[in-house]
């Protein structure tokens, strides 16, 4: 016997030994992270709970400024509510003004008339007032507050007329029913107005008696008071239009030729 065999039979025994535990190693699964514990939180990753408080910041901010945007929106809407409120209130003073002024006439028309009592015509006023009631069987009755605010007078003014026509007043009755007639005319007017309008334009304010605007520019007349909308003609400068309708910044006008379009407000400036 050799000195080395001891040492190569190790060797055999060893190395199949060896080889086992490799493989064995190798076949294991990798150890896996233990499961939480219920009811246990979930562990942050690194880095994300930072991330969500510098979005919660962000979020925040963006409130903040959009609240302070409304803020001066909604200021800038209550001034302008307020110049409104104030212009309204300026226009009832002088509507009542005029309405004061206006009663005042029609009383020194009436007592002017009945000291020249002999000077008028029976016949004539009672057939005046006769033909205004005619008149105002055509205008059938509304629920539009612009028609029914100019019927309203109509009739009182016809009321005034009969007594008038009492009192033998035949000049007072005759101008009382003719102030009536005018007042009829303006109701039709804006009943056919109100009719012949497009719905989807909106409301739709009748400017009676029609005023005559005198346009600034060249400007283009469209089929509704709109950009988007047809044009149909187009207007000269200084040509002189005849307002009879408004909607927004919009004035519906008649042309010299009967044309009726739409036109901006400021391109016409009333004379």
């Amino acid at each position: 016997m050799t000195p080395h065999r001891p040492c190569n039979r190790w060797l055999e025994v060893s190395l199949p030994i060896l080889g086992l535990l490799v493989a064995a190693c190798a076949a294991a699964p990798e150890p896996q992270p233990a499961a939480p514990e219920p009811g246990a939180a979930p562990e942050s990753q690194p880095g994300a709970a930072d991330t969500a408080i510098s979005d919660l910041r962000a979020a925040l901010e963006e409130a903040r400024q959009s609240t302070a945007r409304l803020a001066t929106e909604n200021a800038e809407l209550r001034r302008q509510l307020a110049d409104k409120e104030a212009a309204r209130a300026s226009l009832e003073e002088r509507y009542t003004t005029l309405e004061d002024e206006l009663a005042g006439a029609v009383e020194e028309v009436l007592r002017s008339s009945a000291a020249v009592r002999g000077t008028g015509s029976r016949a004539f006023a009672t057939s005046r007032i006769s033909e205004v009631r005619v008149q105002l069987q055509s205008v059938a009755s509304s629920e539009d507050l612009e028609v029914a605010a100019r019927l309203e007078p109509a009739l009182e003014f016809l009321a005034r007329a009969d007594q008038a026509l009492t009192e033998e007043n035949y000049a007072g009755a005759a101008y009382l029913a003719e102030r009536a007639s005018g007042l009829i005319r303006q109701a039709r007017i804006v009943r056919e107005i109100r009719a012949s309008s497009d719905r989807a334009w909106g409301e739709i304010i009748p400017i009676v008696p029609p005023r005559r605007m005198t346009v600034l520019s060249y400007s283009n007349l469209r089929a509704g008071p709109g950009l988007d909308q047809e044009k149909i003609g187009g207007a000269r400068s200084d040509e002189t239009l005849l307002a009879v309708a408004r909607s927004g910044e919009w004035i519906q006008v008649e042309t010299q030729a009967g044309l009726k379009a739409w036109i901006h407000g400021r391109l016409v400036r009333q004379p």
